[in-house]
């Protein structure tokens, strides 16, 4: 398998044309066209595109001497020396690295290579001791959160986007064949001591959005020693954004960082909660039950975009790191189960409860800037930010029984000043933009996609609900609503950054969005074939592109896929007992394996069931067989 910066320079050499008649090489594109390349895959940095760090993952090493981090845009892991306090070492990777995870004698680490330009995911086995790679494992789209057994036998991998997880035997360095399916989006895991229960945070809810009495993301727990899931637990209604998850030290409960989206109130405010709150959930492992959702927002303050989550070793602390808020909270961890348990026996429902931590916890402020991944050795507590490409340091927090703290910096790293893109990268996860910090604009639209809920945006009589879109091309499709309200991208971060985060529009917060929005870019579908359509999606290609069999390219026609441009607007047929306009902007449908619920309601789960159940939005279902239908969604679903 080529490494990505081979394909890169594949793609260069495709670029010079040999002219025959006069024997000499022409170049047809310009010499630093190979430097702008590999930019791009971000194997080197140039003023245009620097080589960012962001940290996404720290673990520290069984024998409490290093810590590991993941270098997600540089594509490495730097091995920081816990004594000398410095980065000994850096271990290069082919892709960018999401995760990794030790051996139980710290001579290999285990790391999850993919990224959005090139998601067909590997594990990369790494000798700590020569720094270098000795063998890479495939497995699924967009892999992360490597979670070894206690006793190292068997890897665990969580393939986000193909909405499975990857079992790797060790000893033979094999993936079994067969994947465990999951729910959506399976993003962080830990498993139980005894190592029998692996706990999965699957990250967005996988329901129709109009389901409102369900709408949440869900918990799995897989029995190691059966091979299969156990059981899948539903969190709070609203619940999105399971991107932190961790077992307690004696394996009886687990708890998940995820946000809860109040979208059945008008947006009209976002303090006290209003239209979100950040939460952790606590599940029962031995009962296989959700037990209680608990706040970690104060009545007016809120503790954005919660994201890292560990116990200490002990058991005495839980410590949460918030990207969006920039925070560190530590909780004493006994005192908060008794908390929780007590109010569960009573009834209680602590999703919006702002005083059920005062007392046992600290919120700590962070000073590199939005931290994703903590580690903990002792009663040490490190994280770094994701975003911190100035100051490029970790940060050390220590707790004790009274829950006090001292901090050091270390610095691991050359200063990246940033460019407009990164500073708008930046704001879009930056919930201190935010008025008291409830939210940013990845509260609801996470990795810059949409959250699976409905929302109700506009205030009057007007007001209804509307599915989150995703950013994806938001820039290049206008307008930028359902109904066109908002012309383009631009109107829209600016309308956005108002109304949603209650924050003046300046123009050195949104201009850096709109750099940002500029430059997204669709990931490659898990549908592809080494990176091709597949035969059943040529096949359903033809049928697209043919005007005369389906009438899909008409509304949706090529490169972008929609007309919304043209400025036309259709009556799809969609039931809506909210809103009585029925004229709504056609969506682009790059992507769209990745973003449903589908329609302005997010009423329909699958393209399959737009195709065969809404006559008025397409005459596919009618004209076209079993098969023939098959082969459409499967191109649908490639793009």
């Amino acid at each position: 398998m080529k490494t990505p910066s081979v394909t890169g320079i594949i793609v260069l050499l495709s670029c010079i044309a040999i002219t025959a008649e006069n024997n000499f090489t022409e170049t047809v594109a310009p010499p630093s066209v190979i430097f702008e390349v590999l930019a791009l895959n971000k194997d080197i940095g140039t003023p245009k595109k620097p080589k960012y760090r962001s940290p996404i993952d720290l673990v520290a090493s069984h024998d409490s001497t290093k810590i590991f981090i993941c270098e997600q845009s540089a594509k490495r892991i730097a091995v920081f020396d816990i004594e000398s306090a410095v980065i000994e070492d850096y271990i290069q990777l082919p892709n960018e690295v999401t995760g990794c995870v030790a051996a139980p004698d710290d001579a290999t680490l285990y790391a999850t290579c993919g990224s959005e330009i090139w998601p067909n995911g590997f594990v990369c086995v790494v000798d700590v001791a020569s720094g270098k790679v000795t063998s890479r494992i495939g497995v699924g789209h967009y892999p992360r959160s490597p979670v070894l057994t206690p006793d190292g036998s068997k890897l665990f991998v969580m393939n986000m986007f193909s909405n499975d997880m990857s079992v790797i035997d060790v000893a033979t360095l094999t993936a079994d064949p067969k994947r465990v399916a999951l729910v959506r989006e399976p993003y962080s895991a830990d498993i139980t001591p005894d190592g029998k229960t692996l706990v999965i945070g699957n990250s967005l809810p996988n329901d129709r959005s109009t389901d409102s009495e369900f709408v949440s993301c869900m918990i799995t727990l897989f029995d190691v020693e059966a091979n299969k899931v156990d059981t899948s637990l539903r969190l709070t209604r609203g619940s999105h954004s399971v991107f932190g998850l961790t077992v307690t030290p004696d394996g009886n409960y687990a708890f998940a960082t995820h946000l809860i989206g109040k979208f059945n109130m008008v947006g009209t405010k976002v303090d006290a909660g209003w239209l979100h709150t950040n939460n952790i959930a606590m599940i029962d492992i031995k009962n296989r039950k959700f037990v209680n959702d608990i706040c970690l927002d104060l009545a007016a303050a809120g503790t954005g975009n919660p994201w890292g989550i560990k116990c200490t070793e002990d058991g005495k602390f839980l410590a949460i790191v918030h990207a969006g808020s920039n925070e560190l909270s530590i909780i004493r961890l006994p005192e908060l189960i008794d908390t929780v348990l007590t109010k569960t026996d009573q009834e209680e429902d602590m999703q919006k409860d702002f005083t059920s931590l005062l007392d046992i916890r600290q919120r700590c402020a962070v000073a590199t800037k939005g931290p994703r991944a903590l580690a903990i050795i002792g009663e040490s507590i490190f994280t770094a930010g994701f975003f911190d490409d100035v100051n490029a340091s970790m940060e050390r927090f220590e707790v004790t029984q009274t829950v006090t703290r001292s901090r050091d910096v270390y610095s691991i790293g050359e200063s990246v000043p940033w460019t407009g893109e990164r500073n708008g990268e930046s704001n879009f996860y930056d919930a201190a933009l935010c008025f008291q910090k409830w939210q940013s604009c990845h509260s609801c639209h996470p990795l810059t996609r949409p959250d699976a809920l409905n929302w109700i945006l506009s205030d009057g009589p007007t007001a209804s609900q509307k599915n989150a879109k995703t950013m994806l091309y938001s820039w290049w499709t206008p307008p930028t609503t359902w109904t066109g309200r908002r012309a383009d991208a631009q109107y829209s971060i600016v309308a956005g950054i108002q109304l949603e985060l209650f924050r003046e529009p300046t123009r050195s917060i949104a201009a850096p969005l709109d750099t940002f929005f500029m430059g997204l870019k669709p990931m490659p579908s898990f549908k592809l074939e080494k990176g091709r359509l597949s035969e059943a999606a040529q096949r359903g290609k033809a049928i697209y592109y043919d005007a005369n069999r389906v009438d899909c390219i008409v509304c949706h026609p090529p490169p972008l896929f929609t007309d919304s441009r043209d400025g036309k607007y259709y009556n799809t047929g969609v039931p809506d007992p909210w809103d009585g306009t029925v004229q709504w902007v056609t969506p682009h449908i790059i992507e769209c394996w990745r973003t449903g619920p589908y329609g302005h309601l997010g009423s329909y789960w699958g393209i399959r069931e737009i195709l065969q159940e809404l006559p008025t939005h397409t005459n596919a279902g009618k004209k076209l067989t079993i098969e023939e239908l098959n082969d459409l969604v499967e191109y649908v679903e490639s793009l």
